[in-house]
């Protein structure tokens, strides 16, 4: 059986089937990597919750390479998520900023911003600023990429970049009608492939639901990483803010959990993290649970459910007020 039908049939398999596939992610989990979850509130966003405590305000910030401009503009996106960021267009001004927010507490940066043509975060001109900014003040770089080269991706390494992260989408309708992108899923496996031989830790994420609600090229996604030698996978989920012209549907909570119980029994040994970007209210407290359950590594800005209940079974957990993918 091939691996997106083997997939498709974890993923599709009757309540009482998936419940032993739960449990078996639950159990892989704990004998791989041992009774300790990772919660992450990095400061790009407001959070509160008990039992977590930011050493210091505004430690993690993100920055936009390209202000509020996207020349994609992503059906799930249109910029939107590029407007709480802080902006720094120029290698001058990105060394300039990250001086002012280290003098503030700052520790950590994420640095992105909007996609160029070729689905690419325009990177490369900011390798020697982010260089100065992990020599002269010790800063942690974590990137988003897009469709990266493998040059830029050896000058990020270079420079310093602790972490890379990258979508990876399977389905070719997804990449046309939602990323505005003439690609195809090999180019993103090629971007992946490209950023580990650069050498760089990476994070690899998947949407699911990304694709107006609907789990499509997920399963494709989820085999490029699989068989990659990324250390590590995010899953996040589309949500009801993203979606728009979209339509209202996203992805249940009982579909993620599948998705994260699935994404565990192919990737025994790799982290599994459940990413910022999720649906909120009654929605994320079902699936932060479901996510613990089938045995996820951490969950960024967990709901107070589910830190109580990974505490009630057992976990010791761990909290952050960095980006998850410093995992």
């Amino acid at each position: 059986m091939s691996f997106q039908k083997e997939a498709q049939s974890v993923f599709n398999s009757p309540p009482a089937e998936f419940a032993d596939y739960l449990q078996q992610a639950w159990n892989l989990t704990r004998k791989l990597h041992g009774w300790e979850v990772n919660f992450y509130a990095p400061s790009i966003l407001k959070y509160d919750a008990e039992g977590f405590r930011e050493p210091v305000k505004n430690i993690f910030q993100s920055i936009s390479v390209t202000g509020w401009k996207c020349m994609l503009m992503c059906e799930h996106c249109k910029g939107r998520l590029l407007r709480p960021m802080h902006s720094a267009t120029s290698p001058e001004r990105l060394l300039k900023l990250g001086e002012e927010l280290y003098n503030k507490g700052c520790r950590g940066l994420l640095i992105s911003g909007g996609s160029d043509l070729n689905g690419a975060v325009p990177l490369a001109k900011f390798t020697n600023s982010i260089r100065v900014l992990r020599d002269k003040f010790g800063m942690k770089i974590a990137v988003h990429t897009g469709l990266v080269d493998y040059q830029t991706a050896k000058a990020l390494k270079e420079a310093g970049v602790e972490s890379a992260m990258i979508d990876i989408i399977g389905d070719e309708e997804t990449i046309r009608e939602i990323y505005h992108l003439n690609k195809q899923p090999e180019d993103f496996e090629k971007a992946l492939s490209d950023l580990i031989q650069a050498g760089l830790e990476v994070s690899p994420h998947i949407v699911v639901g990304l694709y107006k609600g609907r789990v499509k090229g997920e399963f494709k996604a989820l085999e490029i990483i699989s068989k990659s030698k990324a250390s590590n996978i995010v899953i996040v989920a589309l949500k009801p803010l993203d979606t728009g012209e979209l339509g209202e549907r996203v992805p249940t909570p009982l579909e993620i959990g599948r998705f994260i119980t699935l994404t565990r029994l192919k990737n025994p040994s790799k982290k599994i993290l459940l990413g910022c970007a999720r649906p909120g209210g009654d929605h994320k407290v079902k699936t932060d649970l479901l996510a613990i359950r089938a045995g996820v590594n951490g969950v960024a800005f967990p709901t107070q459910e589910a830190i109580k209940y990974a505490e009630r079974i057992g976990l010791n957990a761990k909290f952050s007020a960095y980006c998850c993918s410093f995992i």
